[in-house]
C-alpha cells in the first residue's frame, strides 16, 4: 500500500501510444489552421509580391519607386506618399517631387520620406495652432491628415464647443471659426480662423480663454485678403506693436510666409480684372514662359524684365513682412521658392467652372510640402522654443530626445 501511494501508477504501452497519436493529430490541426490563416492574410497582397523589383533598387530610388507606385497604385504607409491617390493631377505632382529629389534639390528626399513620427516629438504635450485665412485652413487639413494615425478621429469646434459657455460669448463673437483635433498625451492640432493681422491682435489678449497656452506654438499668416501695400503694412504694424509689448506672455510664434498666387497678372497677384483667369507660371504675362526659373538649389532666377525682380523677393507681402518678423525674432517658415513652380495644382475652390482659383490648391500639393518646411523650423529653433517654454507653466520639451540639447548645453 505504501508503495502504491509513493509513486504514480505507470500507464500501459497501449495508453502511451494513444496519447502520442492524439498529440500528433492535434499538432497537424494547428499547422493546418496556421497555414490557412497565412494564405488568407497574404491573398490581397499577391499583386504587391509579384511586382518585379530591380536588384539594385532601394527606397531612395525615386524614379523606379514612382513607376511602381503609379503603375500598381501601391501607396507606402506612414509617409506623405500615403496621401496620394490615382488622379492624374496627384500623379503629376508626385512625379514633380520625385524629379526634384532626383535632381538633388535640398529637402525633397527628406520630405518624401518624412513620417508623422518625425514631427511628433515637437508636438507632444502641447497644441500647434495653425492661425490664418483659408490657406492656413487647408494647411491645417493637410497636417491633421498627415497625423491621422495619432488622431482620435474626433473634431472639436472652437466656437461651438470650447467657447460655448455664456461667459465666453464676447470671445466667441470675435472668433470667425476654427476647430481642433486631439492626439495622444494632451496634444492637439488646432486651426484658428484669422483673416487679417489686426484680427489676431483683437484675439490675443484673451488667448488663454481660447484654450491656448504659453507653451503652445502658433504658425501664423494673414494678409491675402488685403490687396494693397498700405493697408497690409498698417495692419502688420499693428500686430508688430502688440507682439513687441506682450511677447513674454504669448505662445511661441512662427510666421509662415504668404503663399504664391499664379493669376495671369504681372507677378501673379490677384486682381479683380486680370488679363484672364488662367493659372500660369509667374512672369509669363510680362516676360513670357521661362522668364522665371528655379534651379536645383531652390534658388529663383529672373530671365526677364526688371519688373519681375519682386518675384525673387517673395512678392510684395513677403517683402514687407520679412523685416518685421526678423526684428521681432519670429522664425520664418519659408515656402515661396518651393511653391513657385507648382502652378498646375490650383483648383476651382468654389466649385464654379467659371471661377478659376489660382490661390488655393488641391490635396496633396504645397500644403503637404509645408509640413516639412515647418518641421525644419521646429528642429532649428528647438533651443529657443525650449527656453520660451521654461518661462511658462509647462516644460514640455523634455519629451524631445535630450541629445538634441547637448550642443546647446555645451
Amino acid at each position: 500500500m505504501k508503495r502504491l501511494l509513493a509513486r504514480p501508477a505507470r500507464s500501459s504501452p497501449q495508453r502511451r501510444k494513444s496519447r502520442k497519436a492524439l498529440l500528433i493529430v492535434l499538432l497537424a490541426l494547428i499547422a493546418a489552421v496556421v497555414l490557412a490563416l497565412t494564405g488568407w492574410m497574404y491573398a490581397d497582397t499577391a499583386q504587391v509580391q509579384s511586382v518585379p523589383v530591380k536588384q539594385e533598387s532601394n527606397f531612395t530610388d525615386y524614379g523606379y519607386l514612382a513607376n511602381v507606385v503609379l503603375a500598381n497604385e501601391i501607396f507606402p504607409t506612414n509617409s506623405l506618399l500615403s496621401q496620394l491617390k490615382s488622379y492624374d493631377e496627384q500623379k503629376h505632382f508626385w512625379r514633380y517631387l520625385v524629379s526634384r529629389a532626383e535632381a538633388g534639390a535640398p529637402g525633397y528626399e527628406a520630405m518624401l520620406t518624412m513620417t508623422p513620427c518625425d514631427i511628433w516629438p515637437y508636438l507632444r504635450g502641447r497644441t500647434l495652432w495653425v492661425a490664418g485665412d483659408s490657406i492656413s485652413q487647408e494647411f491645417m487639413r493637410a497636417l491633421q491628415c498627415f497625423m491621422m494615425e495619432f488622431w482620435d478621429m474626433t473634431v472639436h469646434d472652437i466656437r461651438g464647443e470650447y467657447l460655448a459657455a455664456d461667459e465666453l460669448k464676447d470671445v466667441r463673437e470675435r472668433v470667425p471659426g476654427g476647430w481642433c483635433v486631439h492626439l495622444p498625451e494632451a496634444t492637439r492640432l488646432c486651426h484658428l480662423r484669422v483673416n487679417f493681422p489686426a484680427e489676431m491682435v483683437r484675439l490675443l489678449p484673451d488667448y488663454e480663454r481660447l484654450t491656448m497656452n504659453h507653451s503652445d506654438i502658433v504658425v501664423f499668416n494673414a494678409g491675402l485678403w488685403l490687396n494693397d501695400v498700405e493697408t497690409y503694412t498698417r495692419e502688420m504694424q499693428e500686430f508688430v506693436a502688440y507682439y513687441q509689448e506682450h511677447k513674454a506672455r504669448l505662445p511661441y510664434f512662427l510666421w509662415r510666409d504668404s503663399s504664391v498666387q499664379h493669376f495671369n497678372t504681372p507677378v501673379g497677384n490677384y486682381l479683380t480684372d486680370p488679363v484672364s483667369w488662367d493659372c500660369l507660371p509667374l512672369g509669363t504675362l510680362v516676360g513670357g514662359l521661362g522668364s522665371i526659373t528655379i534651379d536645383d538649389d531652390n534658388v529663383i532666377h529672373r530671365n526677364g524684365p526688371e519688373e519681375l525682380e519682386l518675384i525673387l523677393e517673395g512678392g510684395w507681402r513677403n517683402k514687407a513682412a520679412r523685416p518685421m518678423m526678423v526684428d521681432l525674432e519670429i522664425p520664418l517658415v519659408e515656402t515661396w521658392n518651393k511653391t513657385l513652380p507648382v502652378w498646375r495644382y490650383h483648383h476651382h475652390y468654389h466649385e464654379n467652372p467659371d471661377h478659376n482659383d489660382c490661390t488655393h490648391w488641391c490635396h496633396p500639393s504645397p500644403y503637404q510640402m509645408w509640413i516639412y518646411d515647418t518641421l525644419l523650423v521646429l528642429q532649428h529653433m528647438l533651443p529657443q522654443i525650449k527656453s520660451h517654454t521654461k518661462r511658462g507653466k509647462l516644460n514640455f520639451l523634455n519629451t524631445v530626445d535630450l541629445d538634441l540639447f547637448e550642443d546647446d548645453a555645451a
